[in-house]
């Protein structure tokens, strides 16, 4: 995502313009149409998808990993240069992720109750989620750092535990160890691993 990128390394106008578009994104489940047919459906719209996530892609659905990312990146701008309209989309996509926490604590890809069964929640979804949740304060956050940590133990992907360690790390909380090593696969594995290595250690580029 180009807005996650520095403005001096991408350009001025370039990240302007990136900042822009982001900020127009949202899912198609906030329109009038699609929340009706989810109800016609016995899928309820509900509470949550009245708040604005993003999708993956432009007219898709609203996931949490692209809402995630995209609340990092205007946090990155507001930090060089705060507007109200920077504020308030931040705070709409929070207010989305907060919507989407599952029953267990965690997050799940998407929402959190499908057809009426609660989804189960995975690592990665819930470290980004946490990430993108700095220095928020909710009743929700305590059960959700409870489960990201049960998830830590449990996990079994290098991927999915550097998530949760640098979401974690964001709340100032340490990641608990795995019950076994979990060895990288590849290079986004060994990059996500010295991303949350930097992290434990006190510097979480996400946040700068």
């Amino acid at each position: 995502m180009a807005a996650l990128l520095p403005a001096e390394q991408l350009g001025r106008a370039c990240h302007a313009n990136a900042i822009n578009w982001l900020m127009e994104q949202t899912g198609k489940e906030t329109s009038f149409a699609y929340r009706l047919r989810s109800e016609l459906i016995g899928n309820g719209a509900g509470a949550e998808e009245t708040h604005r996530g993003w999708p993956f892609f432009p007219g898709a659905a609203a996931w949490v990993t692209p809402t995630a990312f995209g609340v990092l990146a205007l946090e990155k701008a507001r930090r060089r240069a705060a507007t109200p309209a920077l504020e308030q989309r931040i705070l709409v996509g929070r207010e989305f992720l907060l919507e989407r926490i599952c029953k267990d604590g965690g997050w799940n890809y998407g929402r959190s109750n499908v057809l009426g069964v609660d989804a189960p929640s995975y690592p990665e979804t819930t470290g980004q989620a946490l990430l993108a949740l700095n220095q928020v304060r909710s009743e929700k956050l305590d059960r959700a750092l409870t489960a990201a940590q049960d998830e830590a133990r449990a996990c079994q992907s290098s991927e999915g535990l550097s998530w949760l360690q640098l979401g974690l790390q964001a709340h100032g909380v340490a990641a608990a160890a795995p019950a076994r090593k979990l060895e990288c696969r590849h290079v986004m594995d060994s990059a996500l691993s010295i991303l949350a290595k930097a992290a434990l250690g006190g510097r979480n580029v996400f946040l700068e």
